[in-house]
């Protein structure tokens, strides 16, 4: 699944980071293809857990179980690249299209 979250999460917050209206769109494209993807996985169990756990570590929501290695993994990669509210909100709106 890492990949294939990452092919989401990596352009989604690059979307809104770009300077030329011509690579955000192309960012743009590249989130809604995964986006695509994996709302065709969405029923495969570790698909929705992942991004469970991807929209709860961009909305900064506490889980129950604080130990769960997918919010520590998902956690460690936002903080890796630094990703701000408005990329954490796009994100966990992207996230709430896969889970939909």
């Amino acid at each position: 699944f890492d990949l294939l979250g990452m092919n989401v999460i990596m352009p989604t917050a690059m979307v809104t980071m770009h300077q030329d209206p011509q690579l955000s769109q192309g960012s743009r494209r590249t989130a809604e293809r995964g986006i695509r993807v994996l709302q065709r996985l969405r029923d495969f169990d570790a698909v929705q857990k992942n991004a469970q756990a991807i929209q709860a570590v961009a909305l900064e929501e506490s889980t129950n179980d604080s130990n769960d290695k997918l919010i520590q993994y998902w956690s460690a990669f936002f903080e890796k690249w630094g990703y701000q509210e408005q990329q954490r909100n796009d994100i966990a709106e992207a996230m709430k299209k896969v889970m939909a």
